[in-house]
């Protein structure tokens, strides 16, 4: 769906802030602009071939499961989002040797 559908959406969003961008200023941009650009830009993607396309290309219908687990191997696993320095610790601890007593 990612490739399918919503990176068609992102490409028609990033040209719609481009242009919006260019004739007015970052700084020009607002939330009702965002807003107004998100109606357009799903007015061109969320269209019935692009949605059944999106859906034929991850396997989901018609239904083939080979491609789905195909694509689901494509994708990592997520990055940890938040830092945990007790976490982090545990683990150097986990990594360190013990250490030798010399006579």
């Amino acid at each position: 769906m990612d490739v399918g559908f919503f990176g068609p959406m992102k490409q028609y969003h990033q040209n719609v802030l481009a242009d919006q961008v260019r004739y007015s200023g970052p700084e020009a941009y607002s939330k009702l602009d965002f807003l107004d650009a998100y109606n357009e830009v799903t007015i061109r993607t969320a269209k019935r071939e692009t949605i059944q396309h999106a859906w034929r290309k991850a396997g989901l219908w018609p239904l083939d499961p080979e491609r789905v687990v195909d694509n689901m191997k494509k994708f990592e696993p997520p990055v940890e989002r938040y830092y945990d320095p007790v976490k982090k610790m545990l683990a150097l601890l986990e990594k360190t040797p013990e250490p030798v007593e010399v006579d």
